[in-house]
């Protein structure tokens, strides 16, 4: 929803004529006219300062973050947009890879509905604690290289790797060469080589997904920094191991 439907759709649910709006906003010392807020509903005019959204939402009982959220949006550059909606589309995909690995057919299809109802501030609001208790990792397919060894981590048959596409970007471009140890701790936020069981391998960005108790880890989602690639969940992580990147070699 735009600036000017969410502001239109405020002043409709508040019941109040523009005239009185102004008179309110009055109150808190921001002075308009009738004809500046209909203006602003209708996209005839660049959305308001902060002073006077702060108080157009609060006169009209609506979200001032929303509204704050939609003016600075429509104000910024088309790329900090694009980029604003492709994170936003990438963390909805991880939200519903979570919610499939958890909900039945039913309890799943309304969190989608739920969740698709939601505005971008509404989404980030309630999925704030979306990352909390968990680690974080990086995805992408890659090639091992066991003769490629660095001298570092020689006890380590995957040392060299190489990304073999574009699924890390912009963190590690196609083409660098990631350096990894096997004794290093994983914390949030590293980029691992993952081995499965058939030694094929990725380089994901991960997500622990624990049980009711925030003790037990029932599964892992892993997600890519390009938003481009779709999100997988594993639900036997007894079957991986991972070693840390400590290091990239860009090309």
């Amino acid at each position: 929803m735009s600036y000017s439907e969410t502001l239109a759709l405020m002043v409709k649910k508040s019941g109040l004529t523009l005239k009185e709006i102004v008179e309110k906003c009055e109150e808190h010392g921001v002075k308009i006219t009738p004809a500046y807020i209909s203006r602003l509903q209708t996209g005839k005019q660049a959305p308001a300062s902060e002073e006077v959204n702060t108080a157009l939402a609060k006169v009209c009982g609506g979200d001032v973050e929303r509204l704050l959220y939609e003016g600075y949006l429509e104000k910024a550059p088309e790329f900090i947009k694009e980029l604003i909606g492709t994170s936003i589309k990438y963390l909805k995909d991880v939200a519903l890879s979570i919610a499939r690995n958890q909900y039945t057919d039913f309890r799943l299809q309304m969190h989608e509905q739920m969740l698709n109802g939601l505005s971008d501030i509404e989404f980030l609001k309630s999925h704030s604690n979306l990352f909390e208790n968990w680690s974080d990792i990086s995805s992408s397919h890659i090639m091992l290289d066991p003769s490629n060894k660095d001298e570092r981590f020689f006890t380590n048959p995957y040392s060299g790797i190489k990304m073999q596409d574009n699924s890390m970007e912009p963190t590690i471009p196609e083409g660098a060469n990631i350096h990894i140890s096997e004794n290093d701790k994983i914390n949030s936020g590293d980029i691992v080589l993952i081995v499965f069981k058939d030694n094929s391998s990725l380089v994901r960005r991960y997500f622990l997904i624990r049980d009711e108790d925030g003790h037990e880890v029932t599964s892992i989602v892993f997600t890519c920094d390009n938003p481009a690639f779709s999100p997988i969940i594993e639900h036997n992580p007894a079957q991986i191991k991972m070693f840390k990147a400590t290091s990239i070699d860009f090309p």
